[in-house]
């Protein structure tokens, strides 16, 4: 089930945990004559979703110092003000990037686009374009 694409699919993630799945498609057509492969173009088909993990979870504080000792009232009291903070600023994060990840669902949902063969290229990477061979230490 779900969407195949001939000339492969990339995904990719961005810091405000959404994530684009953009699928390479068929030839479109020739915009010029002859068979200049520079007039091809190509179908392009995007879709979002958003992906929490790149938040990871806050980790509540402990109740001993690193030495084993119990925490005195204060310290407790200031690790959890930490700990609601960021723990905060986490939601936050989560909540602007679920609205952003709408906000391009809804750009791009009802869409396919035609895209030229000088751009697929630059998606299509060969494994050469990846890859290069281990050196040796000197």
């Amino acid at each position: 089930e779900g969407i195949l694409a001939n000339e492969g699919q990339l995904i990719v993630g961005s810091d405000d945990g959404v994530v684009y799945n953009l699928w390479l498609g068929e030839i479109q057509a020739k915009s010029g004559e002859g068979d200049d492969k520079s007039k091809e173009n190509r179908y392009l088909l995007v879709a979002t979703e958003f992906d929490e993990s790149v938040f990871p979870a806050v980790e509540p504080p402990m109740e001993t110092t690193a030495d084993g000792k119990p925490k005195t009232d204060e310290e407790k009291k200031k690790d959890k003000e930490e700990f609601d903070r960021k723990t905060k600023e986490r939601q936050d994060k989560i909540d602007a990037g679920k609205k952003r990840e709408q906000e391009m669902s809804n750009r791009f949902a009802e869409w396919y686009y035609v895209i030229s063969d000088e751009s697929f290229r630059k998606f299509k990477k060969k494994r050469a374009d990846l890859v290069k061979p281990k050196e040796e230490k000197k």
